[in-house]
């Protein structure tokens, strides 16, 4: 991989103590919320304790300003679903939520314009409804896959988005 992961972990870390980003800096710390949705547990607390062991993080601003979550088979396909995120976001407080990776949250498929659609709608209540910042993690195809083909979503998801970092 591009190690897309370890790039919005390290983003939730930057975020919840203040400090800049890949260059970007912050103007104060901010309560993040990193949901990870495909990751085994014992890989996640792994990846947690690298992330943390890697750097010098103010204990006292991540126990405050970091949440972690482990979502995993938690397939935002109903109502019901999209309303426990609601909830489970709006009790951490989050100014900036990550979900990683959209394959492990969308219900139905990314090629489906009625799917995106409706994940992309729940997102844009998310935000409304918390007032959080929302970073979503998608492992695109190839771009050599791309030539000839509609991208994902026919092309809903990448519309939608206001902000795109892509590696290859």
């Amino acid at each position: 991989g591009v190690f897309k992961s370890f790039l919005v972990q390290q983003l939730a870390f930057c975020a919840a103590c203040g400090v800049p980003w890949v260059g970007y800096a912050l103007q104060r710390p901010l309560r993040a919320h990193y949901i990870q949705g495909d990751v085994l547990k014992g890989d996640f607390k792994k990846r947690h304790r690298a992330m943390w062991e890697g750097g010098s993080w103010p204990a006292e601003l991540i126990e405050s300003n970091l949440r972690l979550t482990r979502l995993y088979s938690f397939r935002l396909d109903t109502e019901e679903r999209w309303e426990e995120l609601y909830r489970t976001v709006g009790k951490s407080r989050a100014e900036l939520v990550i979900l990683d990776p959209l394959s492990a949250f969308m219900g139905g498929s990314e090629n489906n314009d009625i799917a995106a659609k409706y994940f992309v709608d729940g997102l844009d209540k998310l935000r409304e409804r918390t007032g959080s910042a929302v970073v979503l993690v998608h492992h695109r195809r190839k771009p050599a896959m791309f030539e000839g083909r509609v991208p994902e979503g026919g092309g809903y998801l990448e519309a939608r988005g206001s902000t795109h970092l892509i590696g290859w």
